[in-house]
């Protein structure tokens, strides 16, 4: 067995690279699928976030007294035709419920139009209540 001690064992060949354009390839999809999500998640909700900037604005001016009651009611119906599309009545949910949605609607409306078209002004407590109801209803749609 002497004969045998001066063998050398074969060298270990090293280990393979890493596959760095497999790695590359990947970040890239990665990275194209999350700009994609991204840019659809962004136009999907463009609407509610144009809304919502126009109702902060009307809120800001009212509260500085640059604007008066009439004309912000006028904003706040803007905003509105802006958001998306104002309350969807799905299927999804119970009929009773829907019932009160249409209702609660139907009601603002007719607010925020007695705000804006009736001979006698408003006051800014009443204006200020009507864009309370606006971010509600803007934060309720789909």
């Amino acid at each position: 067995m002497t004969e045998l001690a001066d063998i050398i064992a074969p060298i270990v060949p090293p280990d393979a690279p890493p596959p760095y354009e497999w790695i590359a390839l990947g970040v890239a999809l990665f990275a194209l699928i999350l700009f994609f999500v991204l840019r659809l998640w962004l136009k999907r909700t463009r609407a509610r976030r144009t809304a919502r900037a126009a109702l902060k604005r009307t809120e800001r001016d009212l509260q500085h007294g640059t604007l008066d009651a009439r004309t912000a009611a006028f904003q706040i119906a803007r905003a509105l035709k802006c958001s998306p599309p104002l309350p969807a009545l799905s299927p999804s949910r119970g009929r009773g419920e829907d019932l009160l949605s249409a209702a609660a609607w139907t009601e603002f409306t007719q607010a925020l139009d007695r705000a804006r078209f009736s001979p006698h002004p408003i006051d800014i407590q009443q204006a200020v209540q009507l864009l309370a109801q606006a971010r509600q209803w803007i934060g309720r749609a789909p």
